[in-house]
């Protein structure tokens, strides 16, 4: 089993949220991995993420499923970042919650329990 079909499983697991919801996070969490396994040498590696995440929220923002979107970004975060790499992804997250206005406040819980 690979590290996709683990996260999958995770996600169906402990997700209490809609189909739409698991399957838009496999998505997203599939195309991360991706981008971090082959790209991560890439001068447009940041970017590359930035969108994915972007274009996450944009799909799920209308249903209000932020949980779904920290999720994301925890299991992300807890399989691939080191810390390191958290902290700047944690400024790319900024970012993104400017170009979104994603609430911080979930972010900056997730992150803080990343980097304990």
């Amino acid at each position: 089993m690979n590290d996709l079909d683990i996260i999958g499983n995770l996600l169906l697991k402990e997700s209490n949220l809609s189909d739409y919801a698991i399957s838009t996070e496999e998505f997203c969490i599939i195309n991360l991995m991706k981008i971090i396994e082959d790209d991560s040498d890439s001068d447009f590696y940041l970017y590359k993420i930035e969108y994915q995440l972007i274009s996450f929220y944009e799909k799920i923002k209308y249903n209000s499923l932020y949980s779904s979107y920290v999720l994301v970004i925890e299991k992300i975060l807890n399989s691939y970042f080191t810390n390191k790499n958290v902290l700047v992804l944690y400024d790319l997250l900024g970012k993104i919650q400017d170009e979104c206005g994603f609430k911080k406040k979930m972010l900056d819980d997730v992150i803080v329990k990343r980097l304990l």
